[in-house]
């Protein structure tokens, strides 16, 4: 038994191979994640269309390196899904919401990569999308507001445009911020679950672009979004990459034995957020985390959940929010079933991650740059190498 080994076996991190692994299995374990942890995801729209705003749009944009569009993403839903459509008819059945689009100028007939990239960078600093940077390297970014989806219940900053206009009306009948204790089913979606709903609402769009390179799609998010990614990336096979950067508790980072920030942690820490996470999150501690069957599990479930696709995870060494090596356990502890399939799965040596670590050899990515907890140039440039399997960018 390895050194890591026996460190998963110290914290009792459940083996995610104990009962085999097939497709059964493994929407079980998405059961699991949503049911105590994430609430289950929104259902899936009737019909999702882009519809550009044409007198926004910039053919020069990055000094002529790339095309700026701003999309209307429209959303049909189903009353049956969404029944507040038939309780309150004035909310219509359309959800709307728009991304940004940043398309670098390609030879016609030629397909590129994608990023689908989630943050707020117009209300604060808490994780950026270098577009300009992303399209001189031949990528294509559809950039998402998160708040536009629902209000941030932690952060929420004044930013009462998005109290009112979000998803949450259509499945509580009003606006999180307004939910009451009892108001939500124990399984109900938190707003992790409602901003990643919209993630694979924005593929639903990009899958209609004919330039688009769909063995190379990449879905990336920091901190809550990194949260957000990771369930996105699990829940959706579209992504062929899936990107949480310092996603941290609640995300990468195993929750049993967490010294920093566990799931038990986060949602009875901060006021409402419990609303990132479902009504049962509320019940764990620190203590090993059960389901409803009483059956262990951890954040490894849903990297498990991501395989055969590519995940990256990205840390910095002073972050104080992350409990670095629970994210790196956590990604050994899911190697098991790279493994399995038969690809090359966490390649790493083992020991715990050291400052200035990279390791790009298998399906899963890992870096430990130096600095705190952000999303920065460093983080994304080292990623891109991975993504397009370059030595360097």
């Amino acid at each position: 038994m390895t050194i890591l080994e026996k460190e998963l076996d110290t914290r009792k991190i459940p083996n995610v191979l104990q009962a085999g692994w097939n497709d059964e299995i493994r929407q079980n374990m998405l059961d699991i994640m949503q049911q105590c942890e994430y609430g289950y995801m929104p259902a899936k729209p009737i019909k999702v269309e882009g519809r550009e705003y044409k007198h926004l749009a910039d053919e020069n944009c990055f000094d002529g390196k790339a095309t700026y569009k701003k999309v209307q993403i429209v959303c049909q839903l189903h009353k049956k899904d969404y029944p507040w459509i038939i309780k309150k008819p004035e909310l219509g059945n359309e959800f709307t919401f728009d991304i940004n689009c940043y398309i670098p100028k390609i030879p016609i007939g030629k397909k590129i990569p994608a990023v689908i990239a989630t943050n707020d960078r117009e209300a604060f600093d808490f994780g950026t999308c270098p577009a300009d940077y992303l399209c001189e390297q031949g990528i294509a970014v559809f950039n998402l507001r998160y708040r536009c989806l629902t209000n941030d219940p932690v952060n929420n900053n004044g930013l009462t445009q998005f109290d009112e206009n979000g998803l949450d009306r259509f499945i509580f009948g009003k606006s999180m911020k307004d939910l009451q204790p009892g108001d939500r089913e124990d399984d109900a979606p938190g707003s992790i679950a409602i901003w990643a709903w919209g993630l694979s609402r924005i593929m639903d769009y990009v899958e209609t672009l004919d330039f688009i390179d769909f063995d190379k799609i990449a879905v990336a998010g920091h901190s809550r979004l990194g949260k957000t990614v990771l369930l996105a990336g699990a829940m959706d096979d579209r992504f062929t990459h899936v990107y949480p950067n310092a996603s941290c508790g609640g995300g990468v980072a195993l929750s049993s034995g967490n010294t920093v920030e566990s799931l038990g942690f986060l949602a009875n820490r901060y006021p409402k957020s419990n609303e990132w996470f479902c009504e049962h999150s509320k019940t764990y501690g620190n203590e090993v985390y059960i389901d409803k069957n009483g059956n262990p599990f951890d954040q490894h479930f849903l990297i498990a959940c991501v395989a055969p696709r590519k995940l990256y995870v990205g840390n910095a060494k002073e972050d104080v929010y992350c409990d670095v090596n629970s994210e790196y356990l956590a990604c050994v502890a899911a190697d098991k079933v790279y493994k399995h399939l038969g690809l090359k799965g966490f390649v790493h040596p083992d020991r715990f991650p050291e400052e200035g670590d990279m390791f790009h050899e298998g399906d899963i990515g890992y870096h430990l740059r130096p600095g705190a907890h952000a999303f920065n140039l460093d983080d994304w440039e080292m990623f891109v190498r991975f993504f397009l399997q370059k030595e360097g960018v």
